[in-house]
């Protein structure tokens, strides 16, 4: 994946957060200039300049996912170290007990707790089953 690739991507979903959960008259001029809207409607393959914000976030993210048009040649991308910021916050709402959430190692694509076995150590309730 390229910086290019990656900057398209994450400013689409920051276009959908501001516009679902953050603004609700879609501001986007005061955190997206010129050439970022450029790089979103060329990543999406759209040249119609009346196209909602939503719908250029979204042509982006469907050609990535499909590795269409801008992505097309884009390569996997290569995770840094990190905590799993999804369980994180789940261990902080005590939805799940992890004793020591250990960092993912630069690279690693799978996750070490997302295993069957795990998930009713991981779950509140009746091990084993789903939380309600």
């Amino acid at each position: 994946m390229t910086p290019t690739q990656e900057q398209a991507i994450t400013l689409s979903l920051n276009v959908l957060h501001v516009g679902f959960f953050e603004c609700p008259k879609h501001y986007y001029e005061y955190f997206i200039n010129n050439d970022e809207w450029a790089l979103l409607m060329v990543a999406a393959g759209l040249t119609a300049v009346d196209v909602l914000p939503q719908q250029v976030a979204l042509g982006v993210l469907r050609n990535a996912a499909a590795r269409e048009g801008f992505f097309a040649d884009m390569t996997d991308f290569r995770p840094p170290a990190h905590h799993c910021s999804f369980l994180e916050e789940k261990i902080q709402k005590g939805e799940r007990n992890i004793a020591l959430l250990r960092p993912c190692e630069e690279g690693q694509q799978g996750c070490p707790y997302a295993t069957f076995e795990n998930f009713g150590t991981l779950s509140k309730g009746v091990p084993g089953r789903p939380p309600r």
